[in-house]
């Protein structure tokens, strides 16, 4: 069984780019020219986590 987990994702704009991180998870970041393309981190949050645990 496959248990569900819960993140908190924090983000700020700085300058011209916007820059996201998962809080719970070290090494997980995003960083994109648009607010809109910041939720792209979900994917590298979801490849570390995987690899984590391989």
């Amino acid at each position: 069984m496959e248990t569900q987990q819960t993140y908190t994702a924090h983000i700020e704009h700085h300058g011209e780019w916007w820059i996201g991180w998962i809080l719970e998870v070290s090494g997980v970041t995003c960083q994109e020219r648009t607010r809109e393309d910041v939720p792209s981190f979900r994917k590298s949050r979801h490849i570390v986590i995987k690899a984590d645990l391989s």
